[in-house]
């Protein structure tokens, strides 16, 4: 790798470690960075309308899907952008719009998942596939807890991450690539709309917040959860959120299997 190079993955890496570091305790800082990210997001809005007003005046039969991988954090629980990921609705509350081609549309206002995306996408071009999740345009269903405790049947309610992982981009910038991202670990949370459960996979520390009394998640419940409209959620929180575990566990243990079978393979 040439000097230009070296010095772009040099500064990438310095960049990583102050933004790692950062924490933004001046409120009139705070609310300028705001007012700047949201100048970004305006911004951002201009020029999707230009392209939506020129494809569909083009296009006409266009399906529209805008949604965001991440939200970003603000100091909310002492994390400034999104690194590392969490699992607090300022990172993963984005938003979803599909606009069909006729104009026709709805509002829904429960939480959704960006799993059901492909399967949307599949049923409205009428195609058979095998896509998790369900159709968002053809129903307009109520959330709620499921009977069966297997995950696949819970996928709007749950949401996934993995703590002190580093973004692509940043991965690349580091020169020890390897050695730096190890370490991180999965969290998931579970939420209806009216509570939400957290858990640390290393560490077992849980999180439980009413998001109707407290939608900015700051008083931890898990201690008071022997009452029962409490405790009937958080069984159900504990049950599904064990069973993706336990899936994800059996695929880790098949993909090490298939990786010895293969490299048997090469070795013949």
């Amino acid at each position: 790798m040439g000097g230009v190079g070296q010095l772009r993955l040099k500064f990438l890496f310095n960049v990583n470690k102050a933004v790692g570091r950062m924490r933004v305790e001046d409120e009139l800082i705070l609310e300028t960075i705001k007012l700047v990210y949201r100048r970004a997001i305006e911004y951002v809005d201009e020029h999707i309308e230009a392209l939506y007003n020129f494809i569909s005046e083009h296009y006409p039969n266009t399906l529209f899907i805008i949604t965001s991988d991440h939200g970003e954090s603000f100091m909310e629980h002492d994390f400034f952008f999104h690194e590392p990921f969490h699992l607090y609705d300022e990172l993963v509350r984005v938003p979803l719009i599909i606009h069909l081609p006729n104009g026709s549309g709805v509002t829904v206002r429960n939480s959704v998942s960006l799993v059901n995306i492909p399967k949307t996408l599949a049923d409205i071009c009428n195609l058979k596939t095998a896509f998790p999740g369900r159709n968002l345009i053809s129903t307009n269903e109520e959330i709620e807890v499921k009977p069966s405790m297997d995950y696949r049947s819970h996928l709007n309610n749950i949401t996934e991450a993995l703590y002190a992982c580093k973004a692509p981009h940043i991965r690349l910038g580091i020169f020890n690539n390897k050695k730096r991202i190890e370490g991180f670990y999965p969290i998931i949370s579970y939420r209806t709309a009216r509570y939400k459960y957290i858990i640390n996979l290393k560490t077992g520390i849980e999180e439980l917040y009413d998001l109707e009394k407290d939608p900015k998640e700051k008083h931890n419940l898990i201690s008071e959860a022997d009452k029962n409209s409490l405790l009937n959620f958080l069984t159900v929180a504990r049950r599904v959120t064990s069973s993706l575990i336990q899936s994800r566990k059996r695929m880790h243990t098949i993909s090490k299997r298939l990786s010895r079978i293969k490299h048997k393979l090469k070795m013949q």
